[in-house]
């Protein structure tokens, strides 16, 4: 298995295939700055080439440099390889500079090329197929086949999954919660993190909570300023459970996203959502929560407060999960994919 970031989605799929197949696992640093940057390919390329000889399959984390290296040798030494699309290798949303497609450089063109020649894609939700996503303006476009309408590469859609006994509901408390890998100003932007500091300057009531800030510049200086606004870093998994399991409701306003997994360990700790009509977050909340069509400040404070009140829809949250993104289903389908490629 090839990544960029051992993130727990990718530690979730490693657990998943380890059941029925051995795996060596690969973490092929994606650094931006130029030196870094040419260190760490040629490095991970090295790797790749020590590794794959021996291995029947390949599987791939995101389609980026990482993946074009990893299809590349995989062809070379006659393997199979599928690629696993989570979120934004399958977007362009121009105007904060985000998604694989945004730009027509060397980059978009590797991808392209992946996608062309990976023997299956496993989106982990439909959008990243093809969609359209007004939430994020009018110069977003979501979905490989927006960008690609001539691909003939065999796609299916394998959603994350969660199983029941890893997270758990306390005692609720009255408060709102967002988390994300907080480590940029892009990433500020993309996961709607500002929007969600203006919802907290407008109700100074009700506590608000933003987990995963990297950087302390990154919050700007008047929402710093806020008595019931509280900053945490990033969280370890234990801590991020007990987290979920007393908060009342969680705020997903993200501008892109694939199936947000934030989102679905808080619907499994019976948090009630509210999220953005961006991608798989309304595929995910269903009935069991709350949507919003458009970045409208007056429609998010509605729905927040609503949620608030609501004291039965958390159990349905955590049921829909579990009814509709079961790990087995993951299971079951990565093992049937797997082993008709290899047969």
């Amino acid at each position: 298995m090839v990544y960029p970031q051992k993130t727990t989605f990718v530690k979730n799929d490693v657990a998943i295939l380890q059941e029925f197949c051995e795996v060596k696992q690969q973490q092929f640093f994606l650094k931006k700055s130029r030196l870094t940057f040419f260190y760490y390919q040629f490095k991970g390329i090295l790797e790749l080439i020590k590794n794959i000889p021996s291995r029947d399959l390949v599987y791939v984390w995101f389609n980026d440099y990482h993946a074009f290296w990893a299809c590349l040798l995989a062809k070379i030494f006659r393997k199979k390889v599928l690629v696993v699309v989570g979120g934004y290798d399958a977007v362009s949303i121009p105007s904060i500079e985000f998604g694989l497609f945004y730009k027509k450089n060397l980059r978009t063109r590797l991808a392209r090329w992946v996608y062309q020649n990976v023997d299956h894609i496993l989106p982990v939700d439909e959008s990243m197929i093809k969609n359209k996503n007004s939430y994020a303006g009018g110069d977003a476009t979501t979905g490989i086949l927006n960008f690609m309408p001539e691909l003939k590469t065999p796609i299916t859609v394998i959603p994350t999954g969660y199983a029941a006994g890893d997270w758990y509901a306390k005692q609720k408390k009255n408060q709102v919660l967002t988390v994300g890998q907080i480590s940029g100003k892009k990433v500020y932007w993309l996961k709607g993190i500002d929007f969600f500091l203006k919802l907290a300057e407008r109700h100074p009531q009700i506590k608000f909570i933003v987990a995963g800030v990297q950087q302390e510049n990154i919050i700007p200086e008047k929402f710093k300023a806020l008595k019931n606004l509280q900053i945490l870093p990033h969280l370890e998994k234990e801590e991020l459970k007990e987290l979920y399991a007393e908060t009342k409701v969680y705020a997903q306003f993200s501008l892109s996203e694939g199936l947000p997994n934030v989102l679905c360990e808080a619907m499994m700790s019976e948090c009630v959502p509210v999220g953005s009509a961006v991608n798989g977050i309304p595929r995910a909340i269903g009935d069991c929560g709350y949507i919003l069509n458009s970045p409208n400040l007056e429609e998010a404070s509605e729905k927040i407060l609503k949620a608030l009140e609501n004291n039965e829809i958390g159990k349905c949250a955590r049921n829909r999960i579990l009814t509709h993104f079961p790990v087995s289903l993951r299971k079951k389908s990565l093992n049937q994919i797997i082993h008709d490629l290899l047969d």
